[in-house]
């Protein structure tokens, strides 16, 4: 190969190279953490741990601050397409990493939002569930009917024992079933093994 064509042909190789070095890789920051690193203890989000919040298609996701901008008080959740409609998803959602995916696997687990629905907007009722990679695994949504006020909404459910590497988990919320736009907040998500 001519010198005229190796060397352009080299440099477009190498810039490639670094392109793909520099790009992202997977997104790593909405991934549930365990509190003080401990496989016992509740897997908290809560105040600025809820800008790992994601939404799904149809879905979004508003934070409220303190006045002085330094706290996530609360998320505003809200759904403009119906539970069941279009793919399938886990709402609002934040990701369970693989380590705590694993720390959970086989157990009985705690699931639990701090929520509230108040304004014009407010939804009547809301899902929560917790989805494994595999669905059988999963809860499945629970509904629950919210306050004005901050109340805590709990379910439990037993974790299948899986084989293999650990998965990604999801600890979901649907604001509005109908999908009619309507809201609900969320000041809180947890999971907790109870056994």
């Amino acid at each position: 190969m001519p010198d005229r064509l190796f060397y352009p042909l080299f440099i477009l190789l190498i810039a490639g190279m670094i392109t793909a070095a520099l790009l992202p890789g997977p997104d790593r920051s909405n991934t549930l953490a365990l509190n003080q690193d401990s496989a016992n203890g509740p897997m908290l989000a809560r105040g600025a741990d809820l800008r790992a919040l994601r939404a799904a298609e149809g879905l979004s996701v508003e934070l409220h601050e303190s006045e002085d901008g330094d706290e996530v008080e609360y998320a505003r959740a809200r759904a403009t397409r119906a539970e069941g409609v279009g793919d399938g998803s886990a709402g609002v959602f934040i990701t369970i990493a693989p380590r705590q995916e694993r720390a959970l696997n086989g157990r009985t687990v705690r699931v639990a939002v701090l929520a509230r629905a108040r304004g014009a907007d407010a939804t009547d009722r809301f899902l929560v569930g917790y989805f494994t990679g595999d669905s059988p695994g999963s809860s499945g949504w629970r509904e629950f009917t919210p306050t004005r006020e901050f109340e805590t909404y709990v379910f439990t459910f037993a974790l299948p024992e899986k084989d293999g590497p650990p998965g990604v988990d999801y600890l979901g919320v649907w604001p509005d079933p109908s999908g009619e736009g309507k809201t609900l907040d969320i000041a809180q998500l947890s999971v907790e093994p109870v056994e």
